[in-house]
């Protein structure tokens, strides 16, 4: 089961409950083998500094290190006002601003992403990523700090469309952006197109052989040049086949 905690603790730690252990309790949680990044970089860095911004005391005792600033707001609101002004003069290397009100708010109207209510909070923190690279733009060295803004989901909702694949997994299927001002803005999209290769585990010799691509001139992308390369995988099926990523 997908919760809020989890979602989260995937965020701050990089791996999944199968590692740190947190389905709908904290208490679970095994800090000492999967630290979050918090208490990974004041391990490395014995005189950094951060920070986390939150309106749950338990998100924030999770996953702040020892020498970590915390601030637990009453309301969204003032969580809002507070993390505009710690940003005008914070030395933090590492600010963490955690905004909750959105699960509440689905499991409110039983999880219907069109709901008036869930919209109008979407468009609240749209508003308030503008204040917050605003409010970094007005420090005193601004861009010189080159600060670098991350925001993204715990989890998202079904995309849909003819093609089964993990974009339609809700507890996977996450919103992320990443914001420099040296990034040049590149969108990527949820693939629409035929996958070039549907099938199990790949196998290379024998009369089963499943290596063989209809068109392997897809794949000679010359000498020169910049290339993204995109590996999909159908995890429909409901054998026990663990598919390749790369393999030669």
């Amino acid at each position: 089961e997908f919760t809020k905690e989890n979602g989260l603790a995937n965020l701050m730690t990089g791996v999944t409950s199968s590692k740190h252990k947190i389905n709908n309790s904290y208490s679970t949680y095994d800090k000492e083998n999967y630290p979050s990044i918090l208490q990974r970089f004041h391990e490395e860095n014995a005189e950094g500094k951060s920070s986390f911004f939150t309106t749950k005391q338990s998100d924030a005792t999770a996953f702040v290190a020892n020498s970590s600033q915390v601030k637990v707001s009453s309301t969204a609101e003032e969580l809002e006002q507070d993390i505009l002004t710690y940003l005008s003069a914070t030395e933090d290397q590492i600010v963490v601003l955690n905004l909750s009100s959105l699960t509440a708010l689905l499991a409110g109207s039983g999880g219907d992403y069109t709901a008036e209510s869930y919209l109008n909070k979407i468009v609240t923190y749209d508003i308030l990523l503008g204040k917050l690279k605003t409010a970094l733009d007005s420090r005193k060295k601004g861009r010189d700090e080159d600060w670098l803004i991350m925001l993204s989901s715990t989890n998202g909702g079904k995309q849909g469309g003819t093609i089964a694949t993990l974009y339609d997994d809700e507890s996977r299927n996450t919103f992320t952006m990443v914001y420099n001002s040296k990034f040049s803005t590149q969108y990527y999209a949820r693939p629409t197109g035929n996958v070039t290769y549907v099938d199990s585990a790949v196998r290379f010799v024998g009369a089963q052989s499943r290596a063989a691509l209809a068109d392997p001139s897809k794949y000679n992308f010359g000498a020169y040049g910049n290339y993204t390369v995109q590996l999909l995988i159908n995890a429909g099926t409901t054998h026990a086949n663990y598919p390749s990523i790369l393999s030669k």
